[in-house]
C-alpha cells in the first residue's frame, strides 16, 4: 500500500528532484506522513483499526531489518517489476526513484530522526542504476504532468452550457423549437 501511495505522489518528488538533484528532509517526511495516512485509510476500509504512530514505528523497524538483508536490492527490484505490470505507463526512472525512496531516503530519514546520522537527500544516478537518468527523469516528469492534466480534464463533464459560457459572448439561441437533441424525433 505504501508503494502505491508513493507512486501516486511521484509528481511532487520528481518536481523537486528535477530542480535540485536532491530531495529535502521535509519533503521526505511529508511524503511519508501522506503515504502512511493513505495506507491507514485503506486499512480502515478493511475494518482494521490501527494507530498511526505504532504503524510508523513498526514500519521503520521492519525497514531497518529489511535494508540490512543482503538481497534487499534484489527484492526491491522484483517489487518494481511487479509494479510495472500494475502501472504500465510509468517510466523506469520513476520506478528507480521509488526504489531509492525505500532503500535510501527512508532509512536516512529514520537515522536522522533517531539522532544516529544526518539526512542524505542527494540522488545520484549511481544510486538509481539507470543510464541518462536526469534526462529520462525530466521526460518522465513532463509525462506525469500531462497524464495528470488529462486525468483532470477527463473527470470533468463537458456540457453545451459550459462550451457556450467559455467560448461565446452574448450567445442567443435562435429557433430553439426547430432543433432537437434526439435524432429519432427529427425525422421528416
Amino acid at each position: 500500500m505504501l508503494y502505491d501511495q508513493v507512486i501516486e505522489a511521484l509528481p511532487t518528488i520528481a518536481d523537486e528532484l528535477k530542480g535540485s538533484n536532491q530531495i529535502s528532509k521535509k519533503s521526505v517526511e511529508q511524503l511519508f506522513e501522506q503515504t502512511v495516512e493513505g495506507a491507514m485509510k485503506e486499512f480502515e476500509k478493511n475494518s482494521l483499526q490501527l494507530k498511526s504512530k505504532s504503524v510508523k514505528t513498526q514500519f521503520f523497524k521492519w525497514l531497518a531489518s529489511f535494508i540490512e538483508r543482503k538481497d534487499c536490492d534484489d527484492v526491491l527490484g522484483t517489487i518494481s517489476e511487479w509494479k510495472r505490470v500494475v502501472f504500465p505507463r510509468m517510466s523506469p526512472p520513476l520506478f528507480g526513484v521509488v526504489r531509492y525512496y525505500f532503500s535510501g531516503l527512508l532509512p536516512s530519514l529514520y537515522a536522522s530522526q533517531q539522532g544516529k546520522g544526518k539526512f542524505q537527500g542527494k540522488i545520484t544516478p549511481r544510486n538509481i542504476g539507470i543510464k541518462d537518468f536526469w534526462n529520462r527523469l525530466d521526460q518522465s516528469y513532463k509525462d506525469l504532468l500531462i497524464k495528470n492534466l488529462l486525468r483532470e480534464y477527463k473527470s470533468t463533464v463537458i456540457t453545451s452550457n459550459k462550451v457556450i459560457a467559455n467560448y461565446f459572448k452574448d450567445f442567443k439561441e435562435l429557433y430553439a423549437d426547430r432543433i432537437t437533441n434526439s435524432m429519432q424525433r427529427s425525422r421528416f
